[in-house]
């Protein structure tokens, strides 16, 4: 099909152009990579096929994947190319909103006297129909 041969391409043809100094430098150091998310079984296709079709030295890639990737943030900016998981990037969505929640009691104990009673009667929409 020749999909990730055409991202490489536009990878190797279109590089980003260095930022302005006017621009500042916490900005300049977070916008110069591409993230590339793939499905798990595809992750290391896609290194293979960059290792393969680009010359060593023209693209620096890094896989952001699996428990010591923390480690690696602040250093993501550094690389061209960075690939990952859609797994990957769900857990690390789930982690920073989960942060900001706040419980909201009034909320639990509505949904407790109102829900409570119904819960039988939706188990038995559950189960098939015979």
């Amino acid at each position: 099909m020749g999909k990730t041969i055409q991202i490489i391409s536009l990878l190797l043809c279109r590089p980003f152009p260095p930022l302005p100094q006017s621009v500042p430098s916490l900005v300049r150091s977070s916008v110069c990579s591409t993230l590339i998310v793939t499905p798990l079984a595809a992750l290391l296709q896609w290194k293979s096929e960059l290792d393969r079709f680009v010359v060593p030295g023209r693209l620096s890639v890094l896989i952001y994947h699996g428990s010591q990737r923390r480690a690696l943030h602040s250093a993501l900016h550094q690389y061209d190319v960075v690939l990952t998981t859609y797994q990957t990037v769900e857990q690390d969505f789930r982690k920073q909103t989960n942060k900001h929640k706040v419980p909201c009691e009034v909320l639990t104990r509505i949904h407790q006297r109102w829900c409570g009673p119904i819960k039988p009667h939706l188990c038995l929409l559950e189960m098939p129909l015979k």
